[in-house]
């Protein structure tokens, strides 16, 4: 469903418009998502035909809510043709403790629930750990995530691979040491939201007590939580909140390369 306070619907071309407090409401989970934007346009292809499909453009200071997923973008385009999302500019996801941005995200969709998503352009995975102080993180050139039933199933990580990850005693949820990781390709298999194994390529991987971490190696370069950003209910779907001053320069870092190039199948 298409709100706003001005809409437009041309029913013989098909195409409509939402803008002023513009929503889009998608009922097809159990949880509804709610989704605003400056303007959203509709544009039908091969209108009254076997092959219709449309495209469902959202531009400006987008702002998507749902229980259990949240996202920011400057824009999106959802092609029906190939269930595919696009988010452009600063796309930010995110799902419980976890941030997920890049330069260009990707999401297909399959029977109305996600099935593959794609970062592509400087990708970067922060999960924030339970004392809210320590974050995993995995930075590389583009991320991959496969789901099954809604749920991710395995995620990989492509080209100049830099990981963060903590080790937490189970028994008194202490955190303990960290491995810093460095590889060409990383691949993690989920079992009931939490990663069940973990594969590499050729990698240089070091162990770190927590009390002897160097400052160079965590947080990784480019590491920025914008959790101020986050859309907390489907009310605040209008309030757009930029990114504060001062996250300009860890921006900046994320454009530069690391020292080391690290490039596939060496």
């Amino acid at each position: 469903m298409m709100t706003g306070d001005y809409c437009e619907y041309n029913d013989s071309t098909g195409f409509a418009m939402a803008t002023k407090k513009a929503v889009v409401i998608d009922y097809s989970q159990k949880d509804s998502l709610y989704m605003h934007a400056d303007t959203f346009k509709i544009f039908t292809f091969n209108i009254r035909t076997d092959s219709v499909y449309r495209k469902i453009h959202a531009y400006n200071k987008v702002r998507a809510y749902r229980t259990d997923v949240q996202a920011v973008c400057d824009s999106l385009v959802y092609n029906t043709k190939d269930s595919c999302m696009t988010m452009y500019k600063d796309p930010i996801i995110w799902n419980e403790g976890q941030q997920l941005l890049g330069e260009l995200v990707k999401v297909y969709m399959r029977d109305s629930t996600i099935d593959y998503a794609h970062v592509i352009g400087q990708a970067f995975s922060a999960e924030q750990l339970h004392d809210s102080i320590h974050f995993n993180q995995i930075s590389s050139k583009e991320m991959k995530a496969f789901f099954k039933k809604g749920e991710m199933d395995e995620f990989q990580a492509i080209d100049n691979v830099l990981l963060d990850y903590f080790h937490v005693d189970e028994e008194d949820s202490v955190i303990t040491m960290m491995n810093y990781l460095e590889t060409s390709l990383l691949k993690m298999f989920m079992k009931d939201r939490k990663m069940n194994r973990i594969w590499t390529s050729k990698a240089s991987c070091t162990l770190y007590p927590t009390n002897q971490i160097p400052e160079d190696k965590n947080p990784l370069p480019g590491f920025a939580w914008f959790d101020y950003v986050r859309p907390l209910n489907k009310e605040d779907i209008f309030n757009w909140r930029p990114k504060k001053a001062g996250t300009e320069l860890k921006e900046i870092k994320r454009r530069e390369p690391p020292k080391r190039i690290i490039r596939s199948h060496e």
